[in-house]
C-alpha cells in the first residue's frame, strides 16, 4: 500500500467512523453533529466500552485532527502505518461491534456446577482458572450463580461459615440465587445482542443503583429461563 493509498482508506473508514458515531449519538436526519461533538457522547454515554480502554479516545480525537488536516493538505499529513492499522482495527470495533455470543465464555471453557456440586473443589478451581463467577444449573436452566460474595453472603446471614467435604451449593441456596447476592445483580441477553445495545443496558441498570452488574448470562431466547449459552463479565465487554 503507497502512502497515498493508505491516505485514501483513511479518509473512506473515516467517513465510515463518523457516519456510525452520529447514529449512535442519536443524531437523526438531516441535522448535523460533528465528529468531536459525538464521539463525546458517545463516550460520556459508555454504549461503547473500547472507547474508554487504555486512550482510544484521545486516540480517535487525534484522528479527527489528523483528517481535517489531510483534507485540506493531503501532501502533508499521511498516517503512519501503526497509526492507521490502530485506527482501522478500532473503527472496526465501532462499526461492525460485536455480538454477545462473540466475546462470552462458551463451550468447553464455561464453567458451571449443579445443586449438587461440592463447594470446596469448585472454590479451588475458580481460584486455579481465576474465575468470579460460576452459573448454576437445573439441566440447562439457571437457577443461580455461585461466586466469591456468596461466602460473605453467608456470613453475614448465619454470622459463620462452616464448610466441610460434604458442602454443597444447595447448602447456599439462600445466596446463590440471582436476587440473593448482596452486592452484585445480574442481566440476560440474547445471543444476537449487539455489544452498543448491551453496554447501554448494562448502564441503564446500573443507574441509580448500589448494585453492580457483575455478570450477564446469554441464553438461547435471552430470557432468565433459556438455555445457558454463555456468561459475559466485565472484562469480556471491555475486550469485545
Amino acid at each position: 500500500m503507497t502512502e497515498q493509498e493508505r491516505l485514501d482508506s483513511f479518509l473512506d473508514i473515516f467517513r465510515d467512523l463518523e457516519n456510525r458515531l452520529s447514529e449512535l449519538a442519536g443524531v437523526r436526519g438531516d441535522g448535523f453533529s460533528s465528529f468531536s461533538r459525538n464521539l463525546q457522547t458517545v463516550y460520556q454515554s459508555k454504549r461503547v466500552p473500547i472507547l474508554r480502554v487504555e486512550d482510544n479516545f484521545s486516540f480517535l480525537k487525534s484522528c479527527s485532527e489528523m483528517r481535517n488536516i489531510a483534507t485540506h493538505n493531503n501532501d502533508i499529513c499521511i498516517p503512519t502505518q501503526a497509526c492507521y492499522d490502530r485506527f482501522v482495527t478500532l473503527a472496526e470495533r465501532i462499526i461492525h461491534p460485536k455480538r454477545a455470543i462473540d466475546i462470552a465464555t462458551t463451550g468447553k471453557r464455561l464453567m458451571t456446577a449443579r445443586p449438587d456440586t461440592a463447594v470446596l473443589p469448585l472454590a479451588r478451581s475458580m481460584l486455579r482458572k481465576g474465575l468470579s463467577h460460576v452459573p448454576v444449573l437445573d439441566g440447562e436452566r439457571v437457577v443461580g450463580v455461585f461466586s466469591a460474595t456468596t461466602l460473605f453472603d453467608r456470613f453475614k446471614d448465619e454470622g459463620n461459615l462452616a464448610l466441610d467435604g460434604d458442602s454443597t451449593i444447595s447448602d447456599f441456596q439462600k445466596q446463590i440465587v440471582l436476587q440473593g447476592h448482596g452486592s452484585e445483580t445480574f442481566l440476560f441477553c440474547a445471543p444476537e445482542t449487539v455489544i452498543t445495545d448491551f453496554a447501554q443496558q448494562v448502564e441503564s441498570r446500573l443507574g441509580g443503583r448500589t448494585r453492580r452488574v457483575a455478570a450477564v448470562l446469554v441464553t438461547n431466547d435471552g430470557s432468565s429461563s433459556g438455555k445457558l449459552m454463555g456468561i459475559i463479565t466485565g472484562a469480556d465487554l471491555v475486550k469485545g
